[in-house]
């Protein structure tokens, strides 16, 4: 027993060695983007479904007043999904006060599995340019977001653009762990471009053109899952023409989001996010998603195998450091680009909870669903 799980361990750590050194790698051999000097070309309609956002609104809308942009190449669509708070007389007041901003603002009352999916589709329906721009509401655009997506539209031939989205931190113990956790995310995303084989994308800051969308039958087929209208249509431009879905590595298109306030909050947060995986078409992302799970999932149990003597205490700490310094080397790699600076001290104790909380939402992510603005979701 003693050497299957010995040979076991040791294919584990080597499987998920060799993945955090590609992604690390990935994300080096994925170039900045660096806009050249060119007028303004393309058009784009900005869709934002919210629900009870009145606390993070006016941000949002102040960050798109700023943009530097012509104002007749931009259109913002927000979709109402059955807010109970301000949020709705929050944008009236700023499309009163900012005439000139095209501005719509539509009510989605529709009960369905996946409201998101469904008021994004509600909104495209209405949309009169060329290029769709999904962002959530509790975020901030930075001023040259357009002029940057915009250029690397001109300069690429694309259909899809995937850019980078950050959590803020106040520097408190528990945003800085949810802002390396979401870190580690970027991270594998730029990683997975990098190296050829793209997995992940954040419908907080993504792109597309329209008639594509219309092409692929954008979200059918996966609307019985309540998350996912990133991933999955990221997957059907993929197979489409993979070629056509790229990154935009630049630091003026990304997009900083809030963090969540509670323990609650964030739980369900993760628990959404991996409800999704299941169904997951992409053999690069499943594969990446069943090496990680293994890796925490043997760090979880490596204190149950060290009470049995299946495995001694220096071999799992060994395993434990390899691990630790792979992660924090693509970590380090990829707070370069977002200028973030890791506290070693907190990254240190971030890696042992690390594995627990993964297994933790994993396993949760399999249970009778979870909450999330306020209402139930199965997976």
């Amino acid at each position: 027993m003693n050497e299957m799980v010995l040979i076991i361990s040791c294919f584990i750590i080597l499987l998920y060695l060799m993945l955090m050194l590609f992604l690390t790698i990935g994300i080096g051999n994925l170039k900045v983007f660096n806009p050249s000097e060119t007028n303004c070309q393309n058009s784009f309609s900005i869709i934002v479904p919210f629900r009870n956002e009145q606390i993070h609104l006016k941000a949002l809308l102040n960050s798109f007043k700023n943009l530097n942009y012509p104002l007749e190449n931009f259109e913002i669509i927000l979709v109402n999904d059955t807010s109970t708070d301000n949020s709705f007389q929050i944008v009236q007041q700023f499309m009163e006060l900012y005439p000139t901003i095209q501005i719509r603002l539509i009510q989605h009352n529709i009960q369905t599995i996946s409201p998101k999916k469904t008021a994004l589709e509600n909104a495209l329906k209405v949309s009169q340019y060329e290029w769709i721009i999904t962002i959530d509401a509790d975020c901030i655009v930075p001023k040259n977001w357009l002029k940057t997506y915009d250029n690397f539209i001109q300069s690429s031939n694309c259909d899809m653009v995937v850019a980078p989205v950050i959590f803020t931190s106040d520097r408190t113990f528990f945003q800085d762990f949810q802002q390396l956790d979401f870190l580690s995310l970027m991270g594998a995303t730029q990683g997975g471009f990098g190296f050829g084989f793209p997995f992940l994308c954040n419908g907080a800051n993504l792109c597309y053109r329209k008639a594509v969308f219309i092409e692929v039958h954008g979200f059918e087929g996966n609307k019985n899952i309540a998350s996912g209208d990133d991933i999955f249509l990221m997957e059907k431009f993929l197979k489409r023409n993979k070629s056509s879905v790229k990154y935009l590595k630049n630091r003026d298109v990304i997009v900083q989001t809030q963090p969540q306030n509670t323990l609650r909050g964030f739980i369900n947060q993760r628990i959404r996010w991996a409800a999704k995986t299941v169904a997951y078409e992409n053999k690069a992302g499943k594969l990446v998603g069943i090496i990680v799970l293994s890796m925490n999932l043997w760090l979880f149990l490596s204190f149950l195998l060290l009470s049995l003597k299946w495995i001694s205490f220096p071999k799992i700490f060994l395993i434990w450091m390899l691990k630790m310094g792979v992660d924090y080397l693509l970590l380090f790699v990829i707070s370069q680009f977002y200028h973030t600076k890791i506290s070693i001290a907190k990254y240190f104790l971030f890696s042992f909870i690390y594995p627990f909380y993964t297994v933790i939402v994993g396993v949760l992510s399999f249970g009778k669903g979870y909450e999330w603005k306020g209402r139930r979701f199965l997976r």
